[in-house]
């Protein structure tokens, strides 16, 4: 089975591993619902099987070691609660994982699939061969693509924050002390343009 670099190093942490059944690598597909080509392709994802106990076990310890492994997805929902990244389908029955940076759309897609492989490891390690700037593999893609996910995640807080501020000020401000309120932020904020 070939694997890019960033996922061996999973593959060799899972494999043999109590509770795991198998792992599945490279399976030239599209994602699913959609023509682009999967991790898979890349030889960038692994599908593990096994009980649910141990899938659990390894999906959290994935989750909160993003960055040391360099996991980009996490998809696993075993009907309990307890979900990892938004997939295209539910991984009911297995743990998905594949690697950043992604390989599709920055790799060339084509029937040799070892070559696939050395592509996406050359794109990871910001070595020549990718399509796109290879500027983001390596260390450095080690650590922009966390930093990546947690800035959208903080964004996505903020516009939260923002809207629930506005929502709040739009039922406040007809109520009595709302416009009292309104009244001395607009007396404050227009003060020194009145000079």
């Amino acid at each position: 089975m070939a694997l890019t670099a960033r996922a061996q190093i999973v593959y060799d942490l899972l494999n043999g591993k109590p509770g795991i059944s198998r792992i599945e690598g490279q399976n030239s597909r599209p994602i699913a619902g959609t023509s682009r080509p999967s991790e898979h392709s890349f030889g960038n994802a692994i599908d593990v099987y096994g009980t649910v106990d141990a899938l659990l076990f390894w999906a959290n310890h994935l989750d909160d070691n993003r960055g040391k492994y360099n996991v980009s997805v996490i998809c696993y929902d075993p009907g309990i609660g307890r979900k990892y990244d938004t997939c295209t389908t539910k991984h009911t029955d297995h743990l998905h994982v594949d690697f950043g940076p992604h390989c599709g759309g920055n790799v060339p897609v084509s029937s040799d699939l070892p070559g696939m492989v050395s592509g996406c490891n050359a794109y990871q390690t910001g070595k020549a061969g990718a399509v796109t700037d290879p500027g983001t593999g390596g260390l450095l893609g080690g650590i922009l693509q966390p930093l990546e996910t947690i800035l959208n995640r903080g964004f996505i807080i903020a516009i939260g924050i923002a809207i629930g501020v506005v929502g709040v000020v739009l039922i406040v401000k007809d109520t009595e002390i709302g416009r009292t309120v309104t009244g001395a932020v607009k007396t404050v904020a227009t003060k020194g343009l009145a000079k």
